[in-house]
């Protein structure tokens, strides 16, 4: 499995495209990335009223790549 972790320009790609009101599917097609990835990320990293890209990256675990 070739596994791949999100950047954080993704990630802010993904608050983007949230806030315009789209669906993981057509952030799936925008980003290249499976919806069950945006679906997984936006659960994750949700805050109460809105997912977070600072909150989902982590410098420290991007270095690993």
């Amino acid at each position: 499995m070739n596994y791949r972790r999100l950047t954080i320009e993704k990630r802010e790609k993904i608050h983007a495209l949230v806030n315009q009101g789209k669906s993981n599917r057509e952030i799936n097609e925008t980003l290249n990335r499976s919806h069950t990835t945006i679906s997984g990320e936006l659960k994750r990293c949700k805050t109460r009223f809105e997912y977070s890209p600072s909150k989902a990256y982590s410098p420290e675990r991007s270095s690993l790549l």
